[in-house]
């Protein structure tokens, strides 16, 4: 077994070796570095990227094959709906840290789905949490760029002035340029459920389940109860 040392806490969690030096190039390297310093003894290795259990928590999942953890958002639960869409983006970040294509393409599944299920999209505190501690070069960014695009042509469903959006133009570098990009591209609400245009690691169109989406083929990854559904007292 492997120990890691994760989050802020430093907490302990084990992985099968074999199995994430195999899955994991990053960790099979951080493994080699020990050894070559003459380590002969399993020390708790620390990831040199942000972190925090439950991040860690879907990155086990994905690498003992649980691709599809099963999310229950109960209508108007705004606060859950918010937590579960910046998790998503952490898990993304953090896949993208350890430079792994696949399980970056398996958490934009999860988060294409869950907007298209829930009929909505990531709100501005997402989009600038992205742009502040993610990479240029992001699918995820190119993303958040059609989601500000999305709140922009949608102003009145969304209540938001003019006016916030030119200060959050101004206020997060690199917003104005991607979002003018997005212009070009066409009808941005088409394109967001396009998927496969997000894809990092390598894609057989006939296979590719980002680009199924947009189809509405997915199996439902996310569920939005009603009130009547809610089993509220």
């Amino acid at each position: 077994m492997v120990k890691f040392r994760v989050g802020p806490d430093q907490k302990i969690c084990r992985v099968h070796r074999n199995l994430v030096c195999c899955k994991v190039p990053y960790v099979k390297r951080l493994l080699d570095d020990d050894f070559d310093d003459g380590s002969t003894e399993s020390k708790p290795l620390r990831l040199h990227v942000p972190c925090d259990p439950a991040v860690f928590g879907l990155f086990t999942d994905w690498l003992y094959g649980n691709l599809a953890p099963r999310q229950i958002i109960r209508k108007g639960d705004t606060d859950a709906w918010d937590s579960l869409l910046l998790y998503l983006i952490k898990c993304y970040m953090f896949a993208e840290s350890i430079e792994l294509p696949s399980l970056m393409d398996h958490v934009m599944l999860l988060l294409l789905s869950a907007y298209q299920h829930h009929d909505s999209v990531s709100g501005q505190a997402d989009i600038r949490f992205v742009y502040e501690h993610g990479s240029p070069s992001s699918q995820l960014r190119k993303l958040m760029a059609y989601n500000f695009h999305w709140y922009v042509t949608r102003r009145g469903l969304y209540k938001t002035t003019f006016e916030e959006y030119d200060r959050m133009v101004h206020e997060v570098p690199g917003l104005s340029m991607d979002f003018l990009e997005s212009l070009q591209e066409g009808v941005v609400s088409r394109r967001l459920w396009n998927g496969c245009q997000y894809h990092v690691g390598s894609c057989l169109e006939d296979e590719c389940l980002l680009s199924s989406v947009g189809k509405g083929e997915m199996e439902k990854r996310y569920e939005v109860l009603g009130e009547d559904e809610s089993g509220s007292e």
